[in-house]
């Protein structure tokens, strides 16, 4: 098998390591921007705002000058972007 040396690795999406789009638009948000999280069938509702939670995390370690909140509402989870 033939090793190559100095192949520069392709960028890839945020946080999809398999080139999908990003799941969350944490990226585009400005200041006082919120999107909304449904909530999905059979899935927990703390075990969502826990993924998403975790998702703005592995996110802010990239970018930590962008800050977010989220909170369980009625219809899903609604994270806005506070700074």
């Amino acid at each position: 098998m033939k090793i190559d040396k100095n192949i520069p690795i392709p960028d890839s999406r945020f946080g999809n390591k398999d080139g999908r789009p990003p799941k969350y638009p944490l990226k585009d948000l400005e200041i006082n921007d919120s999107f909304l999280i449904p909530y999905e069938e059979g899935i927990e509702k703390n075990k969502m705002h826990s993924r998403a939670s975790g998702s703005i995390a592995n996110f802010n370690k990239k970018y930590p000058e962008k800050k977010f909140v989220t909170r369980q509402i009625d219809d899903g989870i609604r994270v806005w972007r506070i700074k």
